[in-house]
């Protein structure tokens, strides 16, 4: 009974812990998305004003570092690319001339961050942003991993004492009926 109490437990807290762990880091890789989205939006209202390809170079240059970003992709209002870097998702690339709000989407390989672009001097834009859940995969398997190595360690000590606790009253009732 008490090594079925212990299961359930231990069961029930890697499960929460890993799950709870899993859906931070997804909500962490969205607002990196979210974040790059509107600073370089910010950087490159100047591009979109004055189709202006070589300041969207500048400030893609120092984006690109990222080993997450897949692609990236400023758009002039008329749907001419100013500037990219990457395959953009094809699906992304045709609806980029909509964006009226920004918007993060969450594919199965990618997170998409779509923001639009407003210059001061009236010309709009688009930009898409694309980042990879690789590295998210690969962490959902470390996640797992040490999951199940610390349910396995609780359940050997959670044994254990269990163990040692029923041997010790086991001990302590034959002495009691011995004496009975």
């Amino acid at each position: 009974l008490i090594l079925a109490l212990i299961v359930a437990v231990i069961a029930a807290q890697a499960l929460y812990s890993s799950v709870r762990q899993l859906s931070r880091m997804q909500q962490l890789l969205e607002l990196k998305a979210e974040t790059y989205a509107r600073l370089v939006g910010k950087q490159v209202e100047s591009a979109v004003a004055f189709n202006d390809r070589e300041t969207a170079r500048e400030v893609f240059d120092s984006i690109v570092q990222d080993p997450e970003l897949e692609s990236l992709a400023l758009f002039a209002a008329d749907g001419s690319v100013l500037k990219s870097e990457g395959a953009l998702t094809p699906a992304i690339a045709e609806r980029h001339n909509v964006a009226l709000r920004p918007e993060v989407i969450v594919m199965a390989d990618r997170i998409v961050a779509v923001t639009p672009v407003v210059s001061l001097e009236g010309p709009r834009g688009t930009l898409v942003l694309e980042l990879s859940t690789e590295r998210l995969k690969s962490g959902r398997a470390d996640v797992l991993g040490q999951a199940l190595i610390a349910a396995a360690l609780s359940l050997l000590v959670g044994g254990l004492g269990a163990f040692w606790i029923a041997r010790s009253l086991g001990n302590r009732l034959r002495a009691i009926a011995r004496a009975t």
